[in-house]
């Protein structure tokens, strides 16, 4: 369930804050060096990456790791 992914990703508990107040999370690795389909999925949204909380960069890792999974599944069914 994506929302129980994204709270225990985001869980008090196991995540550190940083001085700056990011979030210091398994979801926001990624932020400084975003890979393209993450970049990608935030401007079909009309979006840019560097203007996401830290909150809505976890759930844009999470669509796009969803995306490449389904995009995957898709390519396997074809061969």
């Amino acid at each position: 369930e994506p929302v129980q992914t994204m709270m225990s990703h985001l869980d008090p508990a196991k995540v550190n804050v940083s001085k700056n107040g990011r979030i210091q999370a398994v979801c926001t690795r990624a932020r400084h060096s975003p890979p393209q389909d993450l970049h990608d999925l935030v401007e079909q949204q009309g979006k840019r990456v560097d203007e996401l909380s830290d909150q809505e960069f976890c759930a844009a890792h999470l669509a796009s790791l969803c995306e490449s999974a389904l995009r995957e599944l898709k390519n396997s069914n074809h061969h």
